[in-house]
């Protein structure tokens, strides 16, 4: 099954961190593609303060996740920064059992 994905870079403010938001599916080869985007873009990897919004993701498969995750990590730890923060969508949750 094929996935498209799209990723929007925005910066809050000034001071504020900068957040890649992602939309559509997470798999190994889209991750390929973002960081190959992120390479040719204006490097966010390497900014102080960066957040991995993943809320938006319909699908994020494993391999995909730890592709992307280990090319952060790597861009990062070669400038001395520390691991991006990373927001998961929220689970669904069960439906609520009302006892009698």
């Amino acid at each position: 099954m094929e996935h498209s994905s799209r990723l929007d870079i925005s910066l809050s403010d000034i001071n504020g961190p900068l957040r890649l938001s992602l939309s559509g599916g997470l798999t190994l080869e889209s991750s390929k593609a973002l960081t190959a985007a992120l390479d040719r873009g204006i490097h966010p990897a390497a900014c102080p303060d960066l957040v991995l919004d993943l809320q938006g993701a319909e699908n994020i498969e494993p391999a995909g996740l730890a592709a992307l995750q280990l090319y952060l990590t790597q861009v990062r730890q070669a400038l001395g920064l520390p691991e991006p923060a990373v927001e998961f969508p929220a689970l669904p949750l069960e439906e609520a059992k009302v006892l009698p």
